[in-house]
């Protein structure tokens, strides 16, 4: 039997850790004060300044705020705190890059779908400009940067704050790979693929737009892990 060795964990992080739990679980209601710093030293059994870091960090994050004179409260807690809740495990995962393109692929692919069926044709017209912007673009990244506007565009127009907020959280994260994806294999294809699924959205065929989307993408994956493999 193999035993590995247990990651040191400061107390900070397991105060932080037990008061993000509070307000996931609803404990700590949106609006509520929570106790005082020396309240929450009792409590927890740790120092005073372990709970200050805790609370830094849970301020940090937009999850409480300071109010002069009144004391720390819970700020609203909408889909973004579960989301960013997320990153840090993502960030950890080694094969974070496709698993995270893995999962966009899944929320394009219903978001095409959704479109489809419910943008007005005023909305679904705008993603030629974003296909114009990136046949326009100097750089790589100028080019990265439009690519993920399209594709938050489509969420946007689903109406769907979820799928806006999944885009946003994900975007930064896949820069370094995909920026390298355009590099490699040029963004030619890339652009037609776009302007592609642009057009059978704007002859409401769903079905197709979907698939040209999740062919998209999953070439994008497989062409992502080539280069992974080569350094």
């Amino acid at each position: 039997m193999t035993i590995t060795q247990i990651e040191k964990t400061s107390i900070a992080e397991v105060v932080y850790e037990h008061m993000l739990a509070m307000v996931a679980d609803g404990s700590w209601q949106e609006g509520t004060k929570i106790p005082s710093e020396n309240e929450l030293k009792d409590m927890f059994g740790v120092s005073r300044n372990t709970v200050r870091q805790a609370i830094q960090k849970m301020n940090a994050l937009g999850i409480l705020e300071a109010r002069q004179g009144m004391g720390t409260f819970v700020r609203k807690v909408d889909t973004s705190f579960y989301l960013n809740s997320l990153l840090p495990t993502i960030i950890m995962d080694e094969k974070s890059s496709a698993c995270t393109l893995e999962f966009e692929k899944a929320i394009q692919v219903e978001s095409v779908k959704i479109a489809g069926r419910c943008a007005t044709d005023e909305e679904i017209d705008g993603l030629e400009i974003f296909v114009e912007r990136m046949r326009q673009s100097k750089e790589s990244e100028e080019f990265y940067a439009h690519d993920k506007e399209y594709h938050k565009y489509i969420c946007q127009i689903t109406h769907n704050n979820i799928f806006v907020k999944s885009m946003t959280l994900f975007t930064k994260m896949m820069k370094k790979g995909l920026v390298s994806v355009v590099n490699h294999y040029g963004r030619e294809q890339s652009i037609k693929a776009h302007e592609d699924i642009y057009l059978k959205l704007k002859e409401r065929n769903v079905d197709e737009a979907a698939r040209l989307m999740d062919q998209h993408l999953q070439l994008n994956i497989d062409r992502l892990l080539k280069i992974e493999e080569r350094e």
